[in-house]
């Protein structure tokens, strides 16, 4: 079979990739979703974009803001690949950061609560004279310095008292404005704390697989009995295989839990590796591996595999002509 036919081949897949990109302490295996990293990792640009002045910052600002605030920024057809990048995570950045306004923007920038006041309150932006006021130049008198294209009635005039009472308690700071980290105590930016929020499912999950100091493939190899996942032939009768579902080693049907606790075969391997490990003597070595072929002249499994089930991984013998090689989970 070609390498293209393989890859073709309908294969099984044992979980779902939302699951496996977990992190452990939640589940998952752990593996980095590398979309979710390019996310944070374009997140760390806006960051630098919005707190710091520099030669690309001051680029980017006169190419692409001309004076706007950076949450009027906006995506179009054919822009800078780079633009385009930032500007799909920008909502996530900014429903992330607390905005301490300076010089910005009054009703374009996120100043008074958890979003610009543009779409807090859509009647009142629709009829205001100057969009672009700042809000220093809103705030710098009583009343507020801001004019609308029509009088205002009904709705328009509730909004307009609430918006009021919502701003005039607010305290300002002069200067630029800053954006500050919420995920961080310093309020920087890290693209690891931002990860671990957009990944978070909200579970805790015990850590006792991987605590135990065994190798990194057998605790994996555990991580799927765990979620019941292995192919026995009881998850491949559900994924619409035809075979028979009974053990090859018994007459029940086949199962996870069957094959590795309640098999007869299972039971016994298990007592013999506890016996095994109160008498070590040549002669009991001898015992088992004599075992051992007993059981592959039945048709159940080979000398090696039988001798890897019944001996502790360290202490197998080498048959003759074979040189022993550390155990793997594979060749069981």
């Amino acid at each position: 079979m070609s390498a293209v036919e393989d890859m073709l081949k309908k294969k099984y897949h044992l979980i779902k990739w939302d699951q496996i990109r977990q992190p452990k302490e939640q589940g998952g295996l752990g593996i980095i979703d590398l979309e979710v990293q390019n996310k944070c990792l374009l997140s760390k640009w806006l960051f630098k974009l919005a707190n710091e002045d520099g030669m690309w910052q001051g680029l980017i600002r006169n190419k692409y803001l001309k004076s706007k605030p950076l949450g009027s920024g906006i995506k179009k057809p054919g822009v800078f690949h780079f633009w385009a990048g930032l500007m799909e995570v920008k909502q996530d950045f900014l429903s992330l950061v607390s905005f301490y306004i300076g010089d910005g923007s009054f009703l374009e920038d996120t100043w008074c609560g958890n979003q610009p006041l543009k779409l807090s309150y859509p009647s009142l932006f629709n009829v205001v004279t100057n969009k672009d006021a700042t809000v220093a130049d809103v705030m710098s008198s009583s009343p507020l310095n801001i004019s609308f294209r029509r009088g205002l009635y009904g709705d328009r005039l509730r909004a307009w008292f609430e918006l009021v009472g919502r701003i005039m308690n607010q305290e300002l700071r002069g200067g630029k404005d800053v954006f500050r980290w919420d995920l961080n105590k310093t309020g920087l930016f890290s693209v690891r704390s931002m990860y671990k929020h957009l990944i978070n499912n909200g579970l805790k999950v015990s850590q006792e697989i991987w605590r135990t100091k065994i190798p990194l493939k057998t605790k994996i190899f555990m991580w799927y009995i765990k979620r019941g996942v292995l192919l026995t032939k009881d998850n491949l009768a559900r994924r619409n295989w035809f075979g028979h579902q009974s053990c090859c080693f018994c007459n029940y049907n086949e199962s996870i839990h069957h094959l590795f606790f309640d098999c007869r075969l299972a039971k016994g391997t298990f007592w013999l590796r506890q016996w095994a490990k109160l008498q070590r003597n040549e002669e009991h070595v001898q015992c088992i591996t004599q075992g051992a072929k007993n059981l592959e002249e039945a048709g159940s499994f080979t000398v090696k595999q039988g001798q890897r089930l019944i001996l502790p991984f360290d202490d197998v013998p080498s048959l003759p002509g074979q040189v022993n090689k550390p155990a793997r989970l594979g060749s069981l």
